[in-house]
């Protein structure tokens, strides 16, 4: 279970740092023709790896029939996991630009 939690938390930060996540925003914004407050609200949530992390991993915990307390804990574990994702990413992102700089 906390491997599969893993790979899903790695996964969402991807998609985050890819973009993936404001495409689908942007689509959403197209096809749901409601409040443009509701969208936008749900947008800020689909930037937040650590939101979208705790609540994914959540979710499938509980679908595979873990008990609640250890599926909270995992959630939890991961979310943090993805803030330090996020860092090595915003780390490795600036690496790039200064070399990108120099040459």
């Amino acid at each position: 279970m906390i491997g599969d939690a893993m790979i899903i938390t790695v996964s969402v930060c991807l998609f985050i740092y890819l973009g993936l996540f404001n495409a689908i925003a942007g689509i959403l914004k197209r096809l749901v023709p409601v409040n443009p407050e509701k969208i936008g609200h749900l947008s800020e949530k689909l930037k937040c790896s650590k939101c979208i992390s705790f609540w994914l991993t959540l979710a499938y915990s509980i679908a595979c029939g873990g008990p609640v307390i250890r599926c909270i804990l995992v959630s939890f574990l991961c979310a943090l996991a993805a803030l330090w994702i996020d860092l090595l990413l915003a780390y490795i992102n600036k690496k790039y630009d200064r070399l990108w700089e120099d040459l």
